[in-house]
């Protein structure tokens, strides 16, 4: 996107890291948080979370998705 201006940034904070994200009419975006006192083989390690951004430059989710117990989310 060359010459374009950012509308958006990652906001990663504490045990939450932004994993990947897809655009078009909408900005959607997968987030992994990390749960530090569970066993690292257990599903309860790492939790998924989908958000939907609103306007460009804004960045305030719409809504949020959280996904317990799986191993991987992806976003199409």
């Amino acid at each position: 996107m060359d010459g374009g201006r950012r509308l958006w940034r990652t906001t990663s904070t504490g045990a939450c890291q932004d994993m990947g994200a897809a655009g078009g009419n909408a900005l959607l975006v997968r987030q992994e948080c990390w749960n530090d006192a569970a066993p690292l083989d257990s599903t309860d390690a790492v939790t998924s979370k989908a958000r939907k951004l609103d306007g460009p430059g804004k960045g305030q989710p719409k809504w949020v998705y959280l996904a317990f117990g799986i191993e991987s989310m992806a976003i199409r």
